[in-house]
């Protein structure tokens, strides 16, 4: 099994696909009914173009994922041609250049159209969002959700090898997830925490132990590094309390 299903790795390709043919008619549309016709129509519909255009950015930037790629840069060819295709398609259905006065009403309206579909894009990314204390406690779903939205998220491609440790699909996809959040730089303590479970499933004891140590002395060094108080313990999967019999004071982890 791949590192993460194609159809869920191509979803952000085709999200950046849609935005770059549909949206310049549809912003078109909106600013015909704004401010008209002619002269007022060039002028919003390239303060306009700013707007579409960044969006297409920001949604295609990420839009071949870990499964295809060792990094989100392998985007930018797609980041441009999808841009530079949205450009195209918004300068095709201006009216033609007209002499007269600039009309700055008209470009700011644009501009402000034309940004709203980056805010939506911004949205989504916040409502989305995977914190990086939170992998064990998110929902499967709401992790592909956030992988749909950022295939690259740390956070939540360690979420789903929670949730594959969990569905006891065997330690290979868990661990291959794991490793690659690592690399995408999810916390070092949460990455080994995980580790840690994967190895007691295993009935490797001596080797979860020694994952969890680990893991206590990341969740150490990361609090130090981030100002933060530290706490006593680190929480516990319930895998390693039943399997090797280990404690800790921060409590069971109830996966």
């Amino acid at each position: 099994m791949r590192l993460l299903p194609i159809e869920e790795s191509l979803t952000p390709i085709a999200i950046a696909f849609v935005f770059a043919v549909l949206l310049p008619p549809l912003i078109l549309r909106g600013l015909r009914l704004i401010v008209g016709e002619g002269a007022s129509l060039r002028h919003a519909g390239l303060g306009a173009g700013v707007g579409v255009v960044a969006a297409v950015a920001v949604a295609s930037h990420g839009a071949i994922g870990p499964s295809f790629a060792d990094s989100p840069w392998t985007g930018v060819p797609l980041t441009g041609a999808l841009s530079l295709l949205a450009a195209t398609l918004l300068q095709r259905g201006l009216p033609p250049r007209e002499d007269g006065e600039r009309r700055a009403g008209a470009v700011a309206i644009g501009v402000l159209l034309g940004l709203f579909p980056l805010g939506l894009l911004f949205a989504a990314e916040a409502l989305t969002d995977v914190q990086p204390a939170e992998p064990y406690t998110v929902s499967e779903t709401s992790a592909w959700w956030r992988i749909r939205v950022d295939p690259w998220d740390a956070d939540a491609l360690l979420a789903l090898a929670w949730a594959a440790e969990r569905r006891d699909e065997g330690s290979g996809l868990a661990a291959e997830r794991s490793a690659r959040a690592r690399e995408l730089g999810a916390l070092e303590s949460e990455v080994a925490t995980l580790d840690a479970a994967l190895a007691a499933a295993d009935e490797n004891c001596e080797l979860a132990r020694s994952m969890y140590d680990r893991a206590l002395a990341a969740r150490a060094r990361e609090a130090l590094e981030a100002g933060e108080s530290l706490e006593l313990g680190h929480p516990l999967p319930e895998v390693l309390v039943r399997r090797c019999e280990l404690t800790s004071p921060a409590g069971i982890l109830d996966r």
